[in-house]
């Protein structure tokens, strides 16, 4: 560098250099830049500055052109060129084997197969997990259905390729732009590859999150943290942990605080009713407060949205039959998603402000059906002063079904049944079963468990010792309810089974970023990581402690969140039928 800083007569040299594969020779001519002075270089940067893959070089350039100066936008023709240009196209030649259907421009002119290549180039010269900047602007050029079909044709192409850990780039790209389709497919393949003992493929199923995550979109970001708490592998789960926190972090949210704004409204106005629109007729579907559908028009109830009919706008009523059929598609994994959530927050005990609450469980129409088949609670730090119920007229009510009005600044949570009397449950099951109302999951009528008094001091829970039984039963049951296999140790035996149930991530006093939650982990006598041979195991000892804690800083079971353990000990008694 020092050498040829010296010499500015070596000018074609430098620029050469700037246009090297290696990214050490483009750091080293950028070096020499700076050294010359980069106004004899602004042509050049300007076109380095389009292509340039690393986040480090490209912010290098940035500052050479000077923080005040954008650089000059290059043309989608130069920009196709360079990316392009000689065999650069080499990297996704091997998805034009086949011809795609024809993508059209906004301008509905017909995108040429070299414009898709440099679209798909600049995911695969990107840094793993980022989105070309590139890409987005070539993308925005293209109409969003073909583009959308596009992908999910690239992703399949991907996937009939054996998916190949070294075009996970393709991946990317079509959770990008695949709409639900592709987060769907790919949700169905980190399952897969979650189960397979191969670690190159548990590790796919990693990127795959990492792809579904940087989707963005409130579908894709519920599907990852519906990931993150029901997977069976602790690195998928993890990793959607991750991701969620990464997510929040760049929105200045709380990990929690994101989960409740990705909530989809599926269409519906704070009325419960979508409007599907036909031209000539318009059909009203309400969302019942049990979470079904039910179609109108006019005052005429339908059983189903109807056929097209004669005088009916081609264009308009497709869309909205097509509309119709994908909300019903979502609506199940939705409200799947919802209910398993919202278990999992009675088990962690989550709060919400009074505004925040109203915010997610009354304006979402989905969550404001939930609100109204649950029993919620006031806290105060940490102790329920009072329960309620919303009713669908917004007011509110106490189990003696008086009203009863919410500050902004209350603490509310779901109530847990172990907080309550017998006469308070009793009173609340009679109210609900007097307006028909169904709750979403058992929240009233779950059973509890508590530490004994003589238990308090003790760190080992003894309530499942030396129980006997099968392995193969016990692993099946244990993954399914979301625990994970210990590590294996001598012999390809492991010992224990554990959960970690991270709400999210903050910093601690000293600024370093640590896990929220809690873990649990039972012992048992030990079998082959395969279980291949059917044998008796026995059950040990439960142990809880931090989710960062060292292996044996275990927590006194008096220590233990009451919720947390009675629903880690429900879980255990219907895995091992105890």
């Amino acid at each position: 560098v020092k050498v040829i800083s010296a010499h500015k007569d070596w000018y074609d040299d430098v620029c050469k250099l700037l246009a090297q594969k290696k990214s050490a020779k483009r750091e080293t001519a950028l070096m020499i830049i700076e050294n010359q002075g980069a106004d004899a270089y602004r042509t050049e940067l300007e076109k380095a500055y389009a292509t340039e893959k690393s986040d480090k070089l490209k912010s290098k350039i940035s500052e050479l052109l000077g923080s005040e100066t954008k650089p000059a936008e290059i043309s989608d023709e130069d920009l196709v060129t360079a990316l392009t240009k000689g065999t650069k196209s080499k990297k996704v030649l091997w998805l034009f084997e086949q011809p795609f259907a024809p993508i059209h421009f906004t301008d509905d002119t017909i995108a040429e197969d070299i414009y898709l290549q440099a679209l798909l180039l600049t995911y695969a010269n990107a840094d793993e997990g980022t989105l070309p900047p590139e890409g987005k602007a070539l993308a925005q050029k293209l109409k969003a259905d073909e583009l959308e079909t596009f992908a999910l044709e690239v992703l399949s192409r991907w996937l009939e390729k054996g998916a190949e850990a070294k075009t996970k780039w393709a991946m990317y790209f079509a959770a990008i732009y695949g709409g639900h389709e592709a987060i769907n497919c790919l949700k169905d393949y980190i399952k897969e590859w979650s189960k397979q003992s191969l670690n190159m493929r548990v590790a796919l199923a990693v990127k795959a999150v990492n792809a579904v995550a940087l989707n963005g979109s409130s579908y894709a970001l519920m599907t990852v943290d519906n990931i993150s708490r029901k997977y069976k592998s602790r690195a998928v789960r993890a990793a959607a942990v991750d991701a969620l926190a990464n997510a929040a972090k760049q929105l200045g949210l709380t990990t929690q605080e994101l989960a409740d704004k990705i909530v989809p409204d599926m269409g519906f106005d704070e009325k419960m009713c979508r409007t599907f629109d036909f031209g000539s007729r318009k059909f009203s579907v309400y969302l019942t407060p049990q979470l079904d559908i039910e179609i109108f028009e006019g005052e005429k109830k339908l059983k189903n949205l109807p056929k097209i009919g004669v005088n009916d706008d081609p264009a308009l009523a497709e869309k909205a039959t097509a509309d119709f059929k994908e909300m019903k598609k979502q609506m199940k994994t939705v409200v799947d998603a919802q209910k398993q959530r919202l278990e999992y927050v009675l088990m962690l005990d989550r709060k919400w402000t009074a505004a925040a609450w109203k915010a997610l469980f009354v304006k979402n129409p989905l969550m404001h059906c939930f609100a109204i088949g649950l029993i919620w609670g006031i806290y105060e730090n940490g102790c329920l002063k009072t329960s309620f119920r919303y009713l669908d007229d917004g007011s509110f009510t106490n189990s003696d079904d008086d009203e009863i009005e919410l500050s902004e600044v209350m603490q509310i949570g779901l109530v847990h049944p172990l907080e309550l009397t017998e006469h308070e449950k009793e009173a609340w099951l009679e109210q609900l079963d007097d307006y028909k109302i169904i709750q979403p999951f058992d929240q009233l009528r779950r059973k509890v468990y508590k530490v004994a008094e003589i238990d308090k001091n003790k760190t080992a829970c003894e309530i499942f010792k030396n129980t006997e039984i099968t392995n193969t039963t016990l692993v099946n049951r244990m993954t399914k309810a979301g625990w994970y296999k210990g590590q294996a140790q001598d012999a390809g035996f492991f010992y224990e089974f554990i959960r970690n149930d991270i709400s999210g991530k903050e910093k601690d006093p000293d600024g370093k970023l640590i896990n929220i939650g809690m873990t649990a982990e039972l012992k048992f006598s030990g079998t082959y990581i395969g279980y291949y041979e059917i044998e008796d195991v026995t059950v040990e000892e439960l142990y809880f402690r931090l989710p960062d804690a060292a292996y044996n800083d275990n927590m006194k079971l008096g220590d233990v969140n009451p919720r947390y353990y009675s629903e880690v000990v429900l879980q255990l008694k219907k895995a091992i039928n105890k």
